[in-house]
């Protein structure tokens, strides 16, 4: 069979246009699977990074956790039971740290809240172990306000003002120069103890590595822990990161964080 060259000529005339649609949409595809390519290695990049915070985030929990662990765990070794007589004055401390607390959101005043009577009560334990002679001398009322005073975090010099005056009221009914300045200087005194030998174990930090994205769950559990440590006399001899975990568990309603809390539980303590 002969073509002729005009056959040829006219055949490549009359698809010319289809053929330069082909490869203009055959290049497209190029630019698309290679745009395609440059967006799946951007995922798996960001993919890998979230991962890479993920991992990280979970080893610093953990690192937290193992040394809360430990440290509630010397304390639950070392501590002895408290005679009737102990109990009942450390459980009159604790009754002032509420009165503070009333009198405080009574006023107005946000700078002392629950989680600041818990650590207190955490602070008034280290007093009762590591300086027996202050908590036998000292009033009740006075301890349990420098306590108070010494847990609270994050205070403007004007909220610490009022309540060095509140804490004054309440240990020596009056807020006159002579009971604030006895209680600055019980407050100076004890402050350089705590500096210098308190390790302080914070409620907050723990439930922070899980609820930290839930305010309403955070404040549930630490009005929980705060009713919980403010009638419970046994709390003086407990673990308190296994408390942490019992509470959590209790008190949240989220599955798959008590997962996590279980997980972390039995990597670190089993």
């Amino acid at each position: 069979m002969v073509i002729r060259a005009d056959e040829v000529f006219l055949h490549c005339d009359e698809d010319m246009s289809t053929f330069a649609v082909a490869v203009e949409i055959d290049a497209m595809c190029k630019d698309t699977l290679f745009l395609d390519t440059d967006n799946a290695m951007e995922d798996s990049t960001n993919e890998d990074s979230t991962n890479e915070h993920a991992v990280e985030a979970a080893h610093d929990r953990q690192h937290l956790l193992r040394w809360m662990f430990a440290q509630s765990t010397a304390i639950e070794l070392q501590r002895q039971p408290l005679s009737s007589g102990l109990v009942t004055l450390r459980m009159a401390c604790v009754r002032k740290m509420q009165q503070i607390l009333h009198f405080s959101q009574m006023n107005g005043e946000t700078v002392v809240h629950e989680a600041t009577v818990i650590q207190a009560i955490m602070l008034l334990d280290w007093v009762i172990e590591h300086e027996f002679v202050v908590f036998m001398e000292m009033k009740p009322e006075v301890l349990s306000g420098v306590c108070m005073i010494l847990s609270v975090d994050n205070a403007t010099a004007a909220e610490m003002d009022a309540l060095f005056r509140l804490v004054a009221f309440t240990s020596y009914i009056s807020e006159s120069d002579t009971s604030l300045e006895n209680i600055v200087r019980k407050v100076n005194t004890m402050e350089a103890k705590v500096v210098e030998r308190y390790t302080k174990l914070v409620f907050t930090d723990f439930i922070k590595q899980y609820f930290a994205h839930d305010e309403c769950t955070m404040q549930r559990l630490v009005h929980f822990f705060y009713r919980f440590t403010t009638q419970d006399c046994d709390t003086w001899l407990l673990n308190i990161y296994k408390s942490f975990v019992e509470i959590s568990l209790k008190e949240s309603t989220d599955m798959l964080i008590h997962v996590e809390i279980i997980d972390d539980y039995l990597i670190i303590c089993v």
